[in-house]
């Protein structure tokens, strides 16, 4: 009898220990995860568009980002087409100074790209319109960025 009451009593701990082996470390993964999760930021209303990554902990000078964004002038256009609204607009004037011939150089480098982008800037009647509200025509534009908040930053260049 004392062979069958230890018996059970062992079935019994192993009954209730197995969930506990199941489950893992006692949330200690699932600690890890919560606060993973946490930490990601969620994407805004952009208007069906997805933010361009923007590297929070590094910041570009304007020149770099008007560069990178000709570079990526064929994405942006793909970008400025599937827009439905702009929340807010930052214009930024790249044409002056001694930048001008980095601009200059990355935009022959891109032609196909910026014409891409200037064309879909046409096709987008809430773009082109926030732009001519800042005087600006779509073929000052050599670059655009989707921001993380939903506004769009666009490079232009403006005559001198």
């Amino acid at each position: 009898m004392r062979k069958a009451t230890v018996g059970v009593a062992a079935a019994w701990m192993l009954a209730l220990a197995v969930p506990s082996f199941a489950a893992g470390p006692r949330n200690d993964a699932n600690s890890a995860t919560s606060k993973m999760s946490d930490s990601v930021q969620q994407t805004p209303n952009t208007g069906g568009v997805a933010p361009a990554d923007s590297g929070a902990g590094e910041r570009q000078s304007p020149l770099d980002a008007a560069v990178a964004g000709i570079r990526a002038s064929e994405e942006g256009a793909v970008r400025v087409q599937s827009m439905k609204k702009v929340a807010s607009l930052r214009i930024v004037d790249v044409g002056a100074g001694s930048d001008r011939t980095a601009i200059d150089k990355a935009v022959a480098e891109n032609r196909s790209g910026v014409k891409a982008l200037r064309n879909a800037i046409r096709a987008n009647n809430p773009l082109q319109g926030k732009l001519g509200e800042e005087s600006i025509r779509p073929e000052q534009v050599v670059a655009v960025k989707l921001n993380d908040d939903g506004s769009l930053t666009v490079y232009v260049e403006k005559p001198a």
